[in-house]
């Protein structure tokens, strides 16, 4: 890999691809065609019809890479309203990518890229917490059916469960913290040593 001792990109799904299919071509066919063009296309592109993976990736990632351009224009626009003091994570990396005087600058493309990162980790981390607890719950019918309970009597007279009702709900706070107990999502064991006397 020519790239890997300057600054400049480089295409890990190609370099790796290239290595693999010049193996794969070696062992079945004995030598490699990895060079070579088939009716136009390059054999990376012949696989690649197979499955059609690439395109579909590179579709959903310029869907993404809109999406949070869109973001980010969005708290670039100096006539959004918001409330004094309100700061969010994005306006914190624009502020690194605005300062000239910061020895720590992003650049447009590394904000998204964070904002990717914490997005999906922000997402994955919840959605393996629910599914954890709906499934216990599920399968502990006499706590499904007091949740229930529980949460069709909180709102009183309101149509829905709010945001200032949920101190209230003392069992789901229970089965959160057991479902956190039990799944926690990143490791919290501290390490620890048997000492010997």
């Amino acid at each position: 890999m020519s790239s890997q001792a300057s600054l400049n990109k480089v295409n890990l799904d190609e370099k790796i691809f290239t290595m693999v299919e010049g193996i794969a071509c070696q062992v079945v066919f004995g030598k490699s065609y990895g060079g070579k063009n088939f009716k136009g296309q390059t054999f990376e592109d012949v696989i690649d019809g197979l499955s059609g993976l690439r395109r579909r990736l590179e579709k959903c990632s310029r869907n993404l890479d809109d999406y949070f351009e869109m973001v980010v224009d969005e708290h670039l626009d100096l006539t959004r309203k918001k409330s004094e003091g309100e700061e969010d994570f994005v306006d914190a990396l624009i502020g690194l990518w605005k300062d000239e005087g910061s020895a720590f600058r992003l650049t447009k493309d590394e904000i998204k890229a964070l904002l990717l990162n914490t997005f999906i980790g922000c997402i994955d981390t919840i959605l393996v917490a629910m599914v954890w607890a709906m499934s216990k719950v599920v399968k502990n019918r006499h706590v499904m059916q007091k949740q229930q309970a529980e949460i069709r009597n909180c709102p009183g007279k309101k149509a829905k469960v709010e945001v200032d009702d949920l101190g209230k709900l003392t069992d789901l706070k229970m089965v959160v913290k057991e479902t956190l107990r039990l799944h926690p999502l990143v490791p919290l064991l501290i390490p620890h040593e048997t000492i010997n006397r």
